[in-house]
Order: C-alpha cells, then sequence, then structure tokens
C-alpha cells in the first residue's frame, strides 16, 4: 500500500462490474474523493459522462486482453483535461479466472504539449526556409543531403528528389 500511495501515478483495480476495488492516494487527490466515496462507486457514478465511457470501454477490452493494453485516455480535472498514457491488464483470481481489471495511469499533458509546440515551431521552420530567398541546403554528418529548398532548386538546377540523398560533394561542391 506504502508504494501505490507514494507514486505520482493513479493506480486503481475494479471489478468485472466496474467497481472500484481499490484506489490509491494520488486518485483520492486528484478527484477530491475519500476512500469511502470511490471504493464500491464506478466511473459513471465519479466521472462526466463521456470520461467515464471512455473508460469503460477500455476496462471491457483489457478485461478480454491476454496481455496488457496500453491506450491514452483524455480525464477532466479541476485546471482541464489531462491525457494520461494508461496500462491495463485483466485481473486475475487464483484460478486464473478474470474477476476486473487493474491499471495505471501517468499523467503526460505535459509531454503531449510539448509536442504540440515542437510541431508548430518545425512548421514555422520548414515554412521560413521553403520561403527562404537563399538556397537552403541541409546534410548530415556523413555529406549526405537532407533538405533542399525552392531556392535551392533554382539556384543549382537539382530538383529536391534529385539532391536529397546524394552527397553535397557530388551534387554542388566541385
Amino acid at each position: 500500500q506504502a508504494i501505490i500511495d507514494n507514486t505520482t501515478a493513479v493506480i486503481y483495480a475494479k471489478d468485472l462490474a466496474g467497481r472500484y476495488l481499490l484506489v490509491n492516494r494520488r486518485f483520492s487527490e486528484l478527484f477530491h474523493l475519500d476512500y469511502s466515496e470511490i471504493l464500491g462507486r464506478t466511473d459513471h457514478e465519479i466521472f462526466p459522462q463521456e470520461a467515464a465511457d471512455q473508460f469503460r470501454a477500455i476496462d471491457i477490452r483489457a478485461a478480454q486482453a491476454e496481455e496488457a493494453l496500453i491506450e491514452e485516455e483524455f480525464v477532466p480535472q479541476d485546471d482541464g483535461t489531462h491525457t494520461y498514457v494508461s496500462v491495463k491488464c485483466p485481473l486475475r483470481d487464483l484460478n486464473e479466472q478474470v474477476t476486473g481489471v487493474f491499471g495505471i495511469s501517468t499523467d503526460i499533458t505535459e509531454r503531449k504539449h510539448a509536442e504540440v509546440k515542437l510541431r508548430a515551431s518545425e512548421a514555422r521552420t520548414r515554412l521560413i526556409v521553403e520561403t527562404a530567398l537563399d538556397a537552403v541546403v541541409m546534410m548530415d554528418r556523413d555529406g549526405l543531403i537532407t533538405g533542399w529548398n525552392p531556392q535551392a532548386e533554382t539556384t543549382f538546377g537539382w530538383s529536391a528528389p534529385e539532391a536529397i540523398g546524394r552527397h553535397l560533394a557530388d551534387t554542388i561542391i566541385p
């Protein structure tokens, strides 16, 4: 119990009807509920309909799976919806019969926001390179051309598909 209560991940177990059997301290803190308000209740009694439907659908798939399911789940919290990566598995009794599911969910919201910012930055950089008035040629450490903008096509006479993948020395440097 001390291990699961002191992790930043959300840990839980549910029976086949979707009733909570166990939750850790992080679960209780995030959703501002005491254990007594969680245990024995279902997602539909705790979360908004859309979120509860999502959780239940994944739980059903996890109960039927032979191995762990890894899914992204979207969880409503005080400051908005967070993205979690959840690992869910069938919970089995001593006779190997599935009696429920258990899961460990980790908040990856900050990583998702960083990915969005990175994609936007890459798109801006691509736009700058594509519209530059100068030839922009990019190469890797082996001297292979990895980028070739429209002005490089005009300046050097090679199309991007012709230039990319060739050695710079074989293309524009005598």
